[in-house]
């Protein structure tokens, strides 16, 4: 049939073959008979890629769009009004009173006074009096020496006046810690003498300096000289008189 077939073929599709009039009489009235809608569905090929979905091409967008960086905001812009009509809004929890934030004091410090400490050597440490009250007019400061070259020594105490620089500040010494041994004490007797030797108005850092040079005066090593010095001398004097007494005596 399929020889037939090509034949047939061949014999329409050449036009310079030549055929007689009986022959393509035979020829259509096989073309007649053959039945070509059953032979279409019978040798009918079924196609690799199959029918695909109506919504093949929604998922592919999708598919597209969850690679984008924005890809939660756009979900939420577009599902997030439809969830909230289905499911109502969400509940959220109270969220926790906040404490009153309390106001700290204002620093009152003068400028002339923030200026100085700044420009004081390292070996002085200065800061604020934790005791100090609030809206008082005057300024307590407690001042530490920091000198590898001198002996450590406890703070003292200054008390800085409203009208600072016209008028001078106060030194405080704390007696039961400058009592303990002699070399504080020494340092106590120093300090307060050469305080009374100072200007009518004085400033921090004069007195600071005053702070340190009677340090030094009370560790210094010509100190104990000079007392064997002064002992030495007294007890040459006192042998002296009584050398003179008793060559007086013998005379």
């Amino acid at each position: 049939m399929m020889s037939k077939m090509k034949k047939l073929l061949e014999i329409l599709t050449n036009p310079h073959q030549r055929m007689p009039l009986e022959t393509l009489i035979k020829c259509e009235i096989v073309l007649e008979k053959i039945d070509f809608k059953s032979r279409d569905a019978q040798f009918k090929v079924d196609t690799p890629f199959p029918d695909l979905p109506a919504f093949h091409s929604l998922l592919d967008v999708v598919a597209q769009n969850l690679q984008s960086p924005v890809i939660n905001h756009t979900l939420h812009r577009t599902f997030g009004p439809t969830l909230d009509a289905l499911f109502g809004p969400e509940f959220k929890l109270v969220p926790p009173l906040k404490r009153a934030k309390l106001e700290e004091p204002t620093s009152d410090i003068p400028d002339v006074l923030q200026g100085e400490i700044a420009r004081l050597d390292q070996r002085f440490k200065v800061s604020l009096d934790p005791n100090q009250q609030p809206g008082a007019k005057s300024i307590q400061l407690i001042c530490w020496l920091d000198c590898k070259q001198l002996p450590c020594v406890p703070p003292i105490s200054l008390t800085i006046p409203e009208n600072y620089p016209k008028k001078s500040p106060t030194c405080h010494i704390a007696s039961h810690e400058y009592n303990a041994t002699t070399f504080l004490s020494d340092v106590q007797t120093a300090l307060l003498a050469r305080i009374t030797k100072l200007p009518k108005n004085y400033s921090v850092s004069h007195l600071l300096d005053t702070w340190e040079m009677s340090v030094r005066q009370a560790s210094a090593p010509n100190k104990s000289i000079s007392i064997s010095l002064r002992c030495l001398h007294t007890t040459c004097c006192t042998c002296m008189k009584n050398a003179a007494k008793y060559a007086h005596f013998h005379a």
